[in-house]
């Protein structure tokens, strides 16, 4: 079986996914207990956008290894990701009986509570998760959106914080506590903080967007046009970038540049809102 799965594994990491499942299966036959194969096999299918047969790959093997933690976990997972929190709950609780001292298993208990909007057990497990492994930042990253969603505002911001300390090279964590800031009408704090994420993400263009947004919130509206360039120099197919430029230009009444910019939306996404818009600037236009 180790030859088919090195063979797998092969396919797997040059992304031929369904070469690597056929073998993967294959190794399965020859060692049906061997549990490893089961969860590559698995991560196969997901990677090859089947979460069903993943899912039913982990069913199959708790069958004959009950006692996986590792493949009760990843059901839980997968559970979750479909949206059956009942049922990752279980799962994922059964990893945990089985294995007490892994911070990932109740930070995914977590996602399954939050997932369900059981606020108060997501919190218990993500306080475990953070007890478990304190250098982590996702867990703290990942208690702030509890707070987040309990509409805990200033707890958010504490614990988003503590994830950006601990990693300040995450920009998921700043895009995280930039939003609470927008939630307050904070603008300028806002700012700041997706100022600071722009300089270390690989989504630059997200962020000069988000940028030019907090600057047309504060009604500053040069440096709004100037940032969604930015922001359309990165990337000039997001029809999204282009509306919010339009409605910078528009409010700066500059009304010819409002159009251009709206006309390359409508181009990009010919939706009735964007075309409405459209007529719109067509109409102050000409009424100047």
């Amino acid at each position: 079986y180790s030859y088919q799965n090195r063979i797998a594994i092969f396919y797997y990491s040059n992304k031929n996914y369904e070469a690597a499942i056929s073998h993967y299966k294959n190794a399965i036959q020859l060692a049906p207990t061997e549990e490893v194969l089961y969860e590559n096999l698995g991560l196969a299918f997901e990677q090859n956008g089947n979460v069903d047969e993943a899912l039913n790959t982990y069913k199959e093997a708790l069958q004959l290894l009950p006692e996986s933690e590792s493949i009760n976990n990843r059901a839980g997972e997968l559970s979750y990701k479909k949206g059956e929190y009942d049922l990752a709950i279980d799962y994922i609780k059964k990893a945990i009986s089985l294995n007490p001292n892994k911070a990932v298993y109740y930070d995914n208990l977590s996602l399954a509570y939050r997932g369900k909007a059981d606020y108060p057990l997501a919190h218990e497990a993500i306080e475990k998760a953070i007890a478990l492994d304190p250098q982590n930042a996702i867990y703290f990253n990942n208690s702030g959106l509890i707070y987040f969603y309990e509409q805990d505002y200033k707890k958010a911001i504490e614990l988003y914080n503590n994830a950006i300390t601990l990693d300040d090279k995450n920009d998921v964590y700043f895009d995280n506590l930039g939003l609470v800031y927008e939630k307050l009408e904070d603008y300028k704090t806002a700012l700041s903080v997706y100022q600071r994420a722009v300089n270390i993400s690989n989504r630059k263009e997200t962020f000069y967007n988000l940028i030019g947004l907090m600057y047309y919130y504060q009604n500053i509206m040069p440096d709004a046009i100037i940032a969604y360039r930015k922001a359309i120099e990165l990337n000039n197919s997001s029809p999204v970038y282009w509306s919010n430029l339009s409605l910078a230009y528009m409010n700066a009444a500059n009304y010819t540049e409002a159009e251009k910019a709206m006309s390359q939306a409508v181009a990009l996404n010919g939706s009735d809102e964007y075309k409405q818009r459209l007529d719109e600037i067509k109409k102050l236009s000409a009424e100047k």
